[in-house]
């Protein structure tokens, strides 16, 4: 291996120097394609979990070029590669020495003797080897976006740590999707750099206004000072004077009030930098100024009214659950978002949350409903009952926002955990949103039918019992989903026409949108094309009204199976590539879509003639089981074996 590694770095240097013949050439192609040969041998001798870090090692020393350019190589500090958490322990570092001791990466010291650096052995392995190739078009997205923010962290560090480097907006909404799903991809210095910039926009948060007042002021300062004297007390004219000198002297001044909520935490710091006055302190020098002319402004009307409009009141909450039930999520996030952290009620500001939680969740924003749930449970003292029924349904809804995004396999015994710690008498509601959870979508998610549909039977009879039309409308439509993948057509029909009829009772917009889809998915099933169209065109318009990016994928992705079973090869790639765009809508993009597409795709490219299929079969069963879906997982499987149907029933999530 040395010796070949020698006779092609010489023949590449000499076509640098542009005397290279075109038997040079030739000879490059053999050696390079002896190289990856070997290394090809080398990582097919490793363990499925030591070639992931394989994997990761090789990536990590890649530079990827931008469209038109190759990848190179690059060296990094062998330090650096130990810090990150898949190799800062001995089995990650034993896939290093490994590769090492093949001659696949090189470790030596650095030109200033300070350091040692690692690369990848040959230039010939980044652009002649095709598994490292697929690795890095499967990982793209992510090494691009580590090399754009390694040069932010890098401007950063320089500045001292400058504030104005940290990430913000779509930014900081990419970084925390990356942090979510490839936490143990990311160094330290690149987790540290997200974290501070997710500090930041919570110090950000904490100091925005929920409210602003301006006044036009008029006064002559002695008179202010004397009403001062006399109203407030020497002591407080003094401090106000000192801290609002302008107050003192004659004029007219326009004041700028930011109503700022300020937690009991860091009331204790701000104490000794800003005066700490009460309201009776402050109520009395605004009532001492003279007020100026403004009859035709009328500016404490507007003062009046942006008080209403942030008062969030029980009318208030009713007419926003009225925007969520009719779908209108952006406009109740428009009303509510600004104003949560101004509430001082820990009750009322649960109640306004939900919607909130709610209508991101609708939206596609999981990771951001999620992060806000954990930012809600932090107000709560740690040694809180955490399944009390106030902090139950917290903890479900977090689960809930999570299983777009998280392995299925950490969740579940979350929900079961949830479910042993739950009193169906003394929180009936939690306990029947836990049983539809695990019966339904995270018990789809798993695909062990069987289990899932236990859960269920136990949702349904919970909420017919409690009376509660929504969970049943839910579980029913779940259990019609079960129903028609057992292939129970006429009775799964039954089931999810009822679970349409209660719909009315609860959230309608949405609860229609997903029965509609499964009965446009169950029309399909039994080769009845035209009442499958006619439900899928009825759900996508109610879905577009309501802008709900994951079920306008799973409508698009229903009608690319309609597409498929009629053999209209155009029309099928035409709607698959209208749900991929809707799932990457979502925040982070829907892992269950995804995979779903992917399988679609796998079925179209087969049936269409294409010998591309295999290549993504194999990516996306390494998805499904990272994901822990073990049923697509098989579904991927028997695609390979050759043995599947092209005819899929999907089971919408």
């Amino acid at each position: 291996m040395p010796l070949l590694e020698f006779a092609l770095a010489e023949l590449w240097e000499r076509q640098t120097e542009g005397t290279l013949t075109h038997a040079g050439y030739e000879r490059i192609g053999q050696l390079s394609g002896a190289i990856a040969h070997q290394a090809e041998k080398v990582i097919r001798g490793l363990g499925p979990s030591q070639q992931e870090v394989a994997r990761h090692i090789l990536a990590r020393l890649v530079r990827l070029a931008d469209e038109s350019g190759e990848h190179t190589r690059q060296r990094i500090p062998l330090a650096a590669l130990y810090s990150e958490e898949i190799l800062n322990k001995d089995a990650g570092r034993k896939v290093l020495d490994q590769l090492t001791q093949a001659r696949l990466v090189t470790v030596a010291v650095a030109s200033d003797q300070r350091q040692q650096m690692v690369e990848i052995a040959h230039e010939a392995l980044v652009r002649r080897w095709p598994r490292l190739k697929q690795w890095l078009e499967e990982d793209r997205e992510i090494l691009v976006w580590r090399q754009r923010l390694g040069s932010i962290i890098q401007g950063w560090q320089q500045t001292g740590r400058d504030d104005g480097f940290l990430l913000r907006g779509s930014l900081l909404d990419e970084a925390k999707l990356w942090l979510t799903r490839r936490s143990n991809d990311l160094t330290p210095a690149e987790k540290d750099f997200i974290n501070a910039s997710l500090n930041l926009q919570r110090r950000e948060r904490a100091n925005r206004a929920i409210g602003r007042f301006e006044l036009l002021v008029a006064s002559s300062g002695s008179e202010l000072e004397k009403q001062n004297a006399e109203s407030i007390g020497e002591r407080e004219a003094v401090r106000l004077a000192k801290d609002l000198p302008f107050l003192g002297r004659p004029g007219t001044w326009r004041l700028q009030i930011n109503l700022i909520p300020v937690p009991a935490a860091h009331a204790h710091d701000l104490r000794p930098r800003l005066a700490p006055l009460s309201m009776s302190t402050v109520l009395p020098l605004l009532s001492a100024a003279a007020p100026a002319d403004l009859a035709t402004d009328h500016p404490d009307d507007a003062a009046q009214e942006l008080v209403a409009s942030q008062k969030l009141d029980e009318q208030t909450f009713a007419q926003l659950k009225t925007l969520q039930l009719q779908g209108a999520s952006g406009l109740a996030l428009e009303l509510i978002s600004p104003q949560l952290d101004g509430i001082p009620d820990p009750n009322a500001r649960l109640k306004f949350a939900s919607i909130l939680f709610d209508m991101m969740h609708i939206r596609g924003r999981y990771a951001d409903a999620a992060e806000l749930i954990h930012q809600e449970l932090a107000l709560y003292p740690p040694n809180a009952e955490m399944h009390s029924p106030l902090l139950l349904p917290l903890k479900i809804r977090f689960i809930h926002h999570q299983m777009f995004y998280r392995p299925v396999s950490e969740l579940w015994p979350q929900m079961g955990d949830l479910l042993n710690c739950c009193d169906q008498t003394q929180d009936p509601k939690s306990y029947g949103d836990i049983l539809f959870m695990l019966g339904g979508n995270l018990g789809t998610l798993r695909g062990n039918y069987q289990e899932a549909r236990q859960f269920l039977v136990l949702a349904i009879a919970h909420a017919k019992q409690q009376r509660d039309y929504y969970i049943l409308a839910r579980s029913l439509r779940k259990y019609g989903d079960l129903l028609r993948n057992r292939r129970h057509f006429n009775f799964a029909r039954d089931v999810l026409l009822e679970a349409l009829r209660l719909s009315g009772r609860g959230r309608g917009t949405r609860q229609r949108i997903y029965i509609l889809g499964c009965l446009g998915d169950l029309e399909r099933q039994r080769k009845n094309h035209a009442a499958a169209s006619e439900h899928f065109d009825r759900a996508i318009e109610l879905a577009r009204a309501t802008f709900i990016p994951g079920w306008l994928g799973n409508l698009h992705l229903g009608l690319a199976e309609l597409a498929l079973d009629r053999n209209r090869f155009d029309d099928a790639k035409i709607s698959l590539e209208q749900a991929e765009a809707h799932y990457k809508n979502t925040h982070p993009k829907h892992w269950w879509g995804e995979i779903q597409v992917g399988l679609s795709r796998c079925r179209l490219m087969r049936m269409s003639g294409s010998q591309e299929w295999t290549e993504l079969a194999r990516a996306v069963h390494s998805e499904a089981i990272a994901a822990g879906y073990n049923k697509d997982a098989a579904i991927a499987q028997e695609l390979l074996n050759g043995r599947l149907l092209p005819r899929n029933a999907l089971m919408f999530l």
